[in-house]
């Protein structure tokens, strides 16, 4: 993170490693380079007094159903995950994202969990997201 004409002072006096600047005295960096040889210095002794700030980009979404009891009537399992995926596939279309993974993930009642995921063409389409996910259960 420092300028073409900094990383050839840097070089010249042999620093290449961010260990070897932060193992000098913050006075000959700051006579070397100015007032940027004290932040440099601190950030590369890991001192900077700035604000964290949280980012994150979300990248991806989800939904998740949790039965009280076990079920076993495949009929109502498809018809559940028919649900999920078009509220999913809902979602997509509202913050105007496509999806090229789909995942479904089942939890046994005794923890033990299995999860099937494929590749997809971009879409945001129930249809086509359904076809994927039918084909795991």
């Amino acid at each position: 993170m420092v300028g073409d004409v900094t990383f050839q002072l840097l070089s010249r006096l042999g620093v290449r490693k961010i260990e070897t600047l932060s193992q000098m005295p913050v006075d000959v960096l700051q006579q070397l380079i100015g007032k940027n040889g004290t932040e440099l210095w601190k950030k590369a002794n890991g001192i900077d007094n700035n604000p964290v700030i949280q980012y994150s980009e979300r990248k991806s979404i989800s939904t998740e159903t949790i039965f009280a009891e076990d079920i076993i009537d495949l009929q109502n399992i498809r018809s559940i995950l028919s649900g999920m995926v078009e509220q999913l596939c809902y979602q997509l279309r509202h913050e105007k994202w496509l999806t090229s993974t789909v995942s479904v993930r089942i939890r046994y009642a005794n923890f033990d969990t299995e999860t099937k995921q494929c590749k997809v063409p971009y879409t945001s389409a129930d249809h086509t997201l359904l076809k994927y996910v039918s084909r795991v259960v």
